[in-house]
């Protein structure tokens, strides 16, 4: 008979756990964390050191209690991107699976849970020069000049990204001026990927229900 603890399978396998705030996933992570489960944070704010006010990240008696992993991992002025937290969180889930415990993924940038469960897309990679070349448009016109730029070269990429995410806004210019072609035009896999077991857990409340939580907090 085999132990609870012995591995039947080569794939890892992981939990990749999203919801709005308030809506019950620090509560179901204590839940598998007495199960062996250890955190792997997917927010792009909370990597960053210093940034504590206004990124929700987890109190230090939560983390005291259980693991957390890619929190405060880079300072503010350096950059982040989808495809470094997707190699961060391989190299986790790799390392906490091989412990006998249950990676977690959960947080607030669904791009990051895209990237990781379905493979990047095909879109050109970043290009050094065109990037610091939007960089400086954005600096020089403005926050609003973007999200119309986006809107006007990209309307499908525009409605899928929230206006205050300049990093992807950023992104999605970068990636017309690069290829001449809108980021979304490029396909993103349906396809889970084969190499690691993920298991999807979606928390959904009432709105009234999930306002009165939120003000609780406050």
């Amino acid at each position: 008979m085999k132990s609870s603890t012995e591995r039947t399978s080569t794939k890892n396998k992981a939990v990749l756990l999203f919801g709005p705030t308030a809506s019950g996933k620090t509560a179901l992570t204590k839940t598998l964390f007495s199960e062996g489960a250890e955190i792997i944070n997917a927010d792009s704010v909370q990597v960053y050191r210093y940034l504590d006010i206004g990124s929700a990240k987890p109190e230090d008696e939560l983390r005291d209690l259980i693991p957390h992993h890619l929190i405060d991992i880079r300072n503010p002025w350096e950059q982040y991107t989808a495809g470094d937290f997707v190699r961060d969180a391989e190299a986790a889930i790799e390392e906490i699976s091989s412990r006998g415990k249950l990676p977690v993924i959960t947080g607030g940038t669904a791009y990051y849970f895209r990237q990781l469960a379905y493979g990047p897309s095909k879109a050109p990679p970043a290009d050094p020069d065109v990037r610091a070349e939007v960089a400086s448009d954005i600096e020089r016109f403005g926050k609003d000049w973007a999200y119309e730029e986006l809107e006007r070269i990209d309307s499908i990429s525009a409605s899928r990204i929230k206006r205050n995410d300049i990093y992807r806004i950023s992104r999605a210019i970068e990636v017309y001026r690069t290829s001449g072609k809108p980021l979304s035009s490029y396909s993103v896999s349906d396809t889970l990927r084969s190499d690691i077991d993920f298991v999807i857990i979606g928390l959904k409340r009432d709105k009234k229900e999930l306002d009165e939580r939120i003000e609780l907090r406050v």
